[in-house]
Parts: structure tokens; sequence; C-alpha cells
């Protein structure tokens, strides 16, 4: 790692602007994490929407153990997630955990020996759903504070938009 206090604060700035652009993304983000997700690959698994494992995965942020911290987000991403306390300890320690402990915590979302095939299937059966209600709710769910005026807002122009009165006509015949 050779590099001046300006370099790192820029690669630390490129970091987090990637991973922001990964969370903010108006579709659906998936990761499958097969075999490992340690350090900037798992600050990149936390920046999508839906984590997906298997059993024997190492997952960790080990910055702390080169003397560093993760500089691409991962601090707020990981206690977002798994909430201050839980985070903190993996933060502060660097253990690895396996993809079973990260479902158990809540980290990872499903578990399975093939998870990018399992992320397909996740994504197949996505393609159907409005893409401006997914978007949607992506937007409520980052904000800082959750308003109920925000949410109410969002939900008269979804619904009484062309695709959702599309939606609900195809329900209204099952």
């Amino acid at each position: 790692f050779d590099m001046d206090e300006n370099k790192a604060f820029e690669f630390s700035l490129w970091g987090n602007n990637l991973m922001d652009r990964i969370e903010r993304y108006p579709g659906v983000t998936l990761s499958a994490i097969n075999g490992g997700a340690l350090g900037g690959g798992l600050e990149l698994a936390l920046s999508t929407d839906i984590r997906i494992s298997t059993k024997n995965a190492k997952i960790g942020l080990p910055e702390v153990t080169l003397g560093i911290f993760p500089g691409w987000g991962g601090i707020k991403r990981i206690t977002r997630i798994l909430g201050n306390g839980i985070g903190k300890y993996l933060l502060i320690t660097g253990k690895y955990i396996t993809g079973e402990e990260g479902y158990n915590l809540g980290l990872i979302n499903f578990l399975d020996e093939d998870p990018e095939n399992y992320a397909m299937t996740i994504a197949q059966n996505l393609k159907n759903h409005s893409s401006e209600a997914i978007e949607t709710i992506k937007l409520l769910l980052l904000q800082d504070i959750y308003s109920e005026q925000l949410e109410a807002a969002y939900f008269g122009k979804i619904v009484t938009s062309p695709i959702a009165k599309e939606y609900l006509q195809k329900f209204k015949k099952k």
C-alpha cells in the first residue's frame, strides 16, 4: 500500500462513491458469495439489496487486523444491517464469520450451495415486478428518517400510474 494521505483520501472517496452508486441503483442488486467476501469484497456485498452465500463462505472486515479500517462505507452499512452492537464487534475484532453465521445474524439473506444460480432465480422472479415500485421502495428505505408523508406522496404517484393500474387489473382477474 504505497500511497500518500491525499491518494488514500481519494481512494476512499472513490470506493464510497462506487458503493453508494450500487446501493442507490434503482433496480435490485444481488451478490452471490461463494468462497469468501473479505474487506472490500464484503463492502461490495453490503451495498447490494440481497446477499446469498454458501454455508462455509468466509465473510469479514479484517481491516483492523491490518492497522486500518473499512474505507468504502462498510462501517455504516454493516451497522445499519446488523445493528450497532454486532456490527461494531465485527469491525473492531476483524473476526471472520461463516456464511451460515452471517445468515443467523441477518447479514446474509439466503444460504445455498450454488449462490449464483439462486441469485439468477431471484432475478428471474423479479423481472415481472414493477421497476417503478422497486425503485420507490429502495428510495424510501435509504432515507435517514422515514417519513410517512414522503411514503404517502410516492404511494399516490405510484398507485395512479399506468403500470400500477395494469398490475392491479391483472390481480383482479385472478
